[in-house]
């Protein structure tokens, strides 16, 4: 759980990343519960 919070915070600073977008695709239930 701490890499997936700890990725979450990198990835809500670059929401517009490609990186983002292939962590929500993976993790969309966790991207949403952040409210990137």
């Amino acid at each position: 759980m701490l890499r997936l919070s700890r990725g979450a915070r990198i990835r809500c600073a670059k929401c517009q990343s490609q990186t983002a977008q292939a962590w929500s695709r993976a993790h969309p239930r966790l991207r949403r519960s952040r409210g990137c």
